[in-house]
């Protein structure tokens, strides 16, 4: 028999996106560290 746990709060869930790449300090493009929580990311997004 299987079992588990349903996870439902926000602390259950960590998201840590790894670039690709190391910024350079240069061009067109800026890195933002953006930390969130209880938050939709649409609704982020959008007051950037």
């Amino acid at each position: 028999m299987l079992s588990g746990i349903i996870r439902s709060k926000a602390s259950d869930f960590k998201v840590d996106e790894i670039s690709a790449f190391t910024p350079s300090g240069t061009g067109e493009h800026i890195f933002l560290k953006i930390e969130k929580t209880g938050e939709n990311t649409d609704w982020v997004a959008g007051l950037l």
